[in-house]
């Protein structure tokens, strides 16, 4: 949030207006949507920008495309179709109403960001090869609908429910998509008894002849029962049983993750476009606000399903010139520290990632910051049982209380037992003091990740810290600042390579 505060300060002192939609239960203000999802803007009120991305330097990366780049794949529309900026226009006035709401308000009520606060705005990368250098534009009288939620965006009359009923035999539909569940209601549920009703959609459009392929984001995929690879697993399952033309696969072809939001149908010849928020989650279409473009030109399908296809027989594109480029780790990575937190340092933790294509068994793996057993430092283990799936990330906190007080979730592990629900690192009594912490120091130090064998898995070292054959990180600038490594999967030994300064610490979360 430190990022939206920052821009509005920006706008404000440039004489621009901003507002958050907020919820206050103290002030008895509730949640009109259950995250304000869209992604839209206005022009003049000539022209709209719809998206299925973000505006940040991940999603749009500002780097020299000479050489290659990396980023989040989406993608954003532009038209200046009188009668979708109006509609789109009234959508808007809708929810910014400041006489009928009361969960709008300016930043004198949300505030700024922190004193000094700079965003970091390093993007790019070369690990995908630029296919289109410039914004298509498509010319011409075009056919549009607009999706939104909660309104409309389950209507099986038209919306994209009723599009994809129209694919039959010779058709096409192909689903690019960040999150795309295979079920709906809770975790524990089923799709027999909770049908997500996209999927459904796009199988039954295979039962009657069409050609439907699902490319989900694998990069921040968990693995877990509603999981894209669990959508993937039941999916493939179906087509196998029932031999139709439907195939589901994970993947990651631009480097940093789908966060596309893309559906493509060709009826009869026909091409259509779906581009938008929406996600493939029940709240998606019936709690948040979102919003949807849809779109009859064949020229924008063949443009559209052509970097579909790429992305599907890719997992990263490697460019012509690879300028040096190294590859993904073949082991876990140390891939966040943040040493010196704001008050107490019971809010320091260290994030572990696994770039890798299997999943790691980390019982009885170590971390610490003790370099030989007699220094008077640290070294804890993980229980038995404990794994990492391939591109997953794993927290572990000093203290889960106090991580949770700063980040409003739990870590996976923590040092210090102050949660109960949170499960602590065993100390490992062979190593250092037995009454020392896991604790690091301001002024440097290292971290040491070993297997069960003892052999070093990966070291980081920053400040005053040292191990043999790796460089070491500077300090960081600034109090809660961590440091991450980025990109998260690059590996070289040298802290001044692969970390970067990061003033907005984010556990859990790759970059």
């Amino acid at each position: 949030m430190f990022e939206e505060k920052y821009i509005c300060q920006q706008i404000e002192a440039a004489g621009g207006k901003c507002w958050f939609m907020i919820s206050d239960d103290t002030n008895d203000i509730a949640d009109r949507y259950r995250f304000l999802h869209a992604k839209f803007i206005l022009i003049d009120g000539q022209q709209v920008i719809i998206s299925s991305e973000n505006l940040s330097p991940n999603s749009m990366p500002s780097d020299s495309k000479s050489d290659g780049t990396w980023g989040r794949r989406g993608v954003v529309l532009v038209t200046n179709a009188p009668g979708v900026v109006a509609h789109v226009q009234s959508l808007f006035d809708a929810d910014f109403d400041l006489v009928h709401h009361t969960d709008i308000t300016g930043t004198s009520t949300i505030g700024g960001p922190p004193i000094g606060f700079v965003p970091v705005l390093e993007s790019g990368g070369i690990t995908y090869t630029v296919r289109h250098s410039s914004a298509a534009v498509f010319n011409g009288t075009f056919s549009y609908e607009l999706v939104h939620s909660p309104e409309n965006s389950l209507r099986t009359t038209d919306a994209l429910l009723g599009l994809v009923a129209q694919a039959g035999a010779g058709d096409v539909v192909l689903v690019e998509q960040l999150d795309e569940r295979p079920y709906w209601g809770a975790t524990t549920s089923n799709p027999t008894d909770d049908p997500s009703l996209r999927v459904e959609a796009y199988i039954d459009a295979a039962r009657r002849g069409a050609q439907v392929q699902l490319l989900l984001d694998g990069l921040f995929d968990t693995g877990n029962a509603t999981s894209n690879t669990a959508t993937c697993a039941y999916v493939n399952g179906i087509a196998q049983a029932e031999s139709l033309d439907l195939a589901c696969k994970t993947g990651n072809p631009t480097g940093l993750g789908i966060h596309n939001k893309m559906v493509l149908v060709q009826v009869n010849g026909q091409g259509y476009l779906h581009v938008g928020s929406l996600n493939g989650s029940e709240q998606s279409s019936k709690g948040n606000r979102e919003l949807a473009l849809q779109v009859q030109s064949n020229t924008a399908y063949t443009y559209l399903a052509d970097m579909f296809q790429r992305d599907w027989g890719a997992i990263v594109y490697l460019p012509v010139v690879l300028n040096n480029y190294i590859g993904p780790a073949d082991h876990l990575l140390i891939s966040e520290v943040l040493y010196d937190p704001f008050g107490q340092d019971d809010a320091e933790f260290i994030e572990l990632v696994n770039p890798t294509g299997t999943a790691v068994d980390l019982g009885n793996y170590s971390l610490g910051d003790a370099v030989n057993t007699t220094d008077f430092e640290d070294v804890r283990r993980f229980p038995p049982g404990t794994s990492l799936a391939p591109g997953q990330t794993l927290v572990v906190a000093t203290a889960a209380t106090a991580f949770f007080a700063e980040h409003n979730k739990n870590p996976d592990f923590e040092i210090l037992n102050t949660s109960p629900t949170v499960p602590d690192l065993i100390d490992d009594l062979a190593w250092g003091d037995p009454a020392a912490l896991l604790q690091l120091g301001n002024g440097g130090d290292e971290i040491i990740l070993r297997d069960p064998t003892g052999k070093v898995v990966d070291v980081v070292t920053y400040g005053s810290g040292s191990y043999p054959g790796v460089v070491a990180c500077p300090l960081v600038t600034a109090s809660n600042y961590s440091l991450e490594r980025f990109p998260f999967d690059r590996d070289t030994d040298d802290g001044t390579v692969d970390f970067r300064e990061w003033p907005f610490p984010n556990p859990g979360t790759l970059p």
